[in-house]
């Protein structure tokens, strides 16, 4: 027979609130209101609430990912009300919660909850009614809620998953609104994406800035000097001004939205977002499916692309490239700074300065080479010149994005299979000696490979450099900026500084053109 709350006033109280996902449900209590019902029931029944574990959004079905500390708080709050019952201080325990599901959705962890109750002798009270876990037939209630509790949920997910996998065959549209789409609901549900008058026009822009080989900052700036807004302009994240943090984590939460802070962040690009947005693969009308193991599926969707597929396998080229680098916030000042290379450690040679203020080249990680930049600079740019104004170097230049796209799985299977040996090697506890050979055999032919990738793009920007005119286009800073210059030198040659031992003419002599050697990067 169910037992009377009233008739066991001055029990010490422990409220425990829960929901699985942020923001109000139809039928779900947020925590809030859960702990001001619990209140409630406490001062209705003469409890007195000694602590309450507000355990906020989290999950608590099998295939919940988020750990959940109030469950090792609420041991030990539990361990507390039974020393002060044994103490006298409190005539028992109660831990009140809104349902039983509240407290968990797994058959195992009801159990474990079960037996702390019956160990501390702590009362269960939710749903209204009052249970004794050392009862038989209350244990039995218990355990036949924790089923329902774990098979709601479980029932639920089969039937979403169904409904994902059905969506996914079909090409339905899933997941947030892409950059430069809107998306069509009908009865409230997403049923087709189309293009966004606003915004459709500035992603092909944008593609095609990228396309021309221009960096991913500098279209970032020409988008913010639009006052184009990012897509997750409208998305609520904690103002890292106004909210508090104990450390990294946040106490108490202001939206960015509404707090008084100027709000230029809804239109500052960077480069990492721009390149997110243009390898979106949606913008190619394509829908991508990510299974539990990883695993991607990309599959035709029903909607019509900003750009065509193949236009975003050659995004995918030049964004993805190994050697187009990364920014890091200031603009190149040096012509090779960056793009040469040193010959023993494999390393890039940056520009620095003497104490009497002349510039070299310098290898950045060890300072293996040293050589004058006047020097370096003049002959790169000399044997650049030349190239530029050989006429074979346009017919040259004539590739196709099917020649790039095979040059690149080249290079990516050559990885691929030695990253996979690698990690088959540490597996077997093969010794470095062995490892390091295998790496020094393979590694020239992965970076040849993939110079060769990167030699096969298309490269508009070296054919508008090209031609009898070439010196004049070179030396106009309108036409050819630093930044395409270093553009075409990366992409036509490649750049290594040699030792010099050996190769000076007589004492106090400097190291000469021979301790430079240019490849040539397209044929």
């Amino acid at each position: 027979m169910p037992l009377s709350p009233k008739d066991f006033p001055g029990l010490a109280a422990v409220i425990q609130a829960r929901v699985s996902k942020a923001g109000k449900h139809r039928n779900e209590r947020s925590p809030k209101e859960q702990i001001a019902w619990g209140r409630a029931e406490c001062a209705r029944f003469d409890w007195n609430v000694c602590k309450v574990i507000d355990e906020g959004a989290v999950g608590a079905t099998r295939h919940s990912r988020k750990a959940r500390p109030g469950r090792e708080e609420l041991r030990q709050e539990l361990a507390a009300v039974a020393r002060r019952v044994k103490c006298g201080d409190a005539r028992g325990g109660v831990l009140v919660n809104w349902s039983s599901s509240r407290a968990n959705r797994k058959i195992g962890d009801m159990s474990e909850l079960r037996e702390l109750c019956a160990e501390f002798g702590v009362y269960w009270y939710y749903g209204g009614v009052l249970y004794d876990m050392n009862d038989p037939d209350d244990r039995k209630r218990v355990a036949q809620d924790a089923v329902e509790d774990e098979h709601a949920p479980e029932r639920n997910r089969i039937d979403s998953m169904r409904a994902l996998a059905q969506n996914l065959a079909d090409g339905k549209p899933h997941g947030p609104e892409s950059f430069g789409f809107e998306i069509i609901y009908r009865r409230g549900k997403a049923v087709r994406r189309a293009e966004c008058p606003q915004n459709g026009p500035i992603f092909r822009e944008m593609a095609r800035r990228a396309s021309d080989l221009e960096k991913t900052y500098r279209i970032g700036r020409w988008l913010t000097a639009r006052g184009v807004p990012i897509p997750s302009h409208d998305k609520s994240f904690p103002c890292n001004r106004c909210s508090v943090k104990d450390g990294r984590r946040v106490i108490q939460k202001v939206d960015r939205r509404k707090c008084p802070c100027p709000k230029t962040w809804r239109t500052k690009w960077d480069s990492d977002m721009v390149k997110r947005v243009l390898l979106n693969e949606a913008a190619a009308g394509l829908r991508v499916h990510v299974d539990e193991d990883g695993n991607r599926l990309t599959l035709k969707a029903t909607w019509d692309g900003l750009i065509s597929v193949e236009e975003h396998e050659r995004l995918k080229l030049i964004l993805n490239d190994p050697q187009r680098g990364s920014f890091r916030g200031s603009t190149p000042k040096w012509l090779l700074s960056g793009l040469i290379w040193c010959w023993k450690c494999g390393g890039p040679a940056v520009s620095r300065r003497c104490p009497d203020r002349r510039r070299y080249y310098q290898c950045r990680h060890n300072s293996c080479v040293t050589r004058k930049a006047d020097l370096v600079d003049a002959v790169v740019e000399e044997v650049i010149l030349r190239r530029l104004e050989d006429p074979d170097l346009l017919a040259s230049l004539v590739r196709t994005d099917d020649e790039a796209i095979e040059a690149l799985a080249e290079a990516r299977g050559l990885r691929d299979a030695y990253e996979k040996w690698l990690s088959d090697a540490i597996d077997a506890d093969l010794s470095p000696k062995e490892i390091a050979l295998y790496r020094a055999k393979k590694a020239p032919l992965i970076d040849a490979a993939e110079r060769r990738a990167q030699a096969a793009l298309p490269m508009p920007h070296v054919v508008a450099a090209a031609g009898a005119d070439a010196r004049a286009k070179w030396h106009d800073p309108e036409i050819t900026p630093l930044e395409a210059k270093r553009d075409i030198i990366r992409s036509l040659v490649s750049v290594t500084l040699l030792s010099a031992v050996g190769k000076r003419r007589g004492f106090a002599v400097g190291a000469g053109v021979d301790t430079i050697k240019i490849e040539p990067l397209v044929a």
